[in-house]
């Protein structure tokens, strides 16, 4: 593929990605699909351009998202998960056993959780006012949650691989020359 045609469509990507983020900043919603969706649609550029235009994207709108969108727990989660995971997993299967590859999945969205949940809690100042859990319980509920999440989260990036990656290449064949 040509250096133009890659960078054409990296830059198509971060700008869907980023307009779904001010939509979903600006009405208050929606900003966490965004931040999945956004993963997804890297992964599926990646298809055609390769891994690093995928990552230059990623980095575009990690960076812009930040200064556009209004919510910003919605980038931040892209930031940490979604958005470089989609390109990571596939080297992680490759890579690591079964049970290898299990055990630093499970280390990553530990280590991820309590960096997004921190920085939401701690940093940004979004508080849960629950009077009946104390705030250690709280987040430590939310990092299991998170966690659940993650491998969710891969078990449906496995499902978007067998099923549909195929289809998605040809219709992108189809559609890119």
């Amino acid at each position: 593929m040509r250096p133009a045609l890659k960078t054409a469509l990296g830059g198509i990507s971060a700008a869907l990605s980023l307009v779904m983020f001010v939509i979903s900043g600006a009405a208050g919603t929606g900003q966490y699909a965004a931040a999945f969706l956004s993963g997804l649609l890297l992964l599926v550029i990646s298809y055609k351009t390769g891994r690093a235009a995928a990552v230059c994207s990623y980095i575009v709108i990690s960076g812009a998202g930040f200064f556009l969108s209004a919510e910003k727990s919605g980038i931040l989660l892209f930031i940490l998960l979604p958005g470089y995971y989609p390109l990571l997993r596939s080297f992680l299967e490759a890579r690591l056993k079964k049970p290898g590859g299990l055990i630093v999945k499970a280390i990553l969205s530990v280590v991820t959780g309590f960096a997004y949940l921190y920085t939401v809690f701690y940093i940004f100042g979004i508080s849960f006012v629950i009077e009946s859990i104390s705030e250690n319980v709280l987040f430590v509920i939310a990092i299991a949650g998170y966690v659940l999440l993650f491998f969710v989260y891969d078990t449906a990036l496995g499902f978007f691989e067998t099923r549909y990656k195929k289809a998605v290449i040809s219709l992108m064949d189809r559609i890119i020359r």
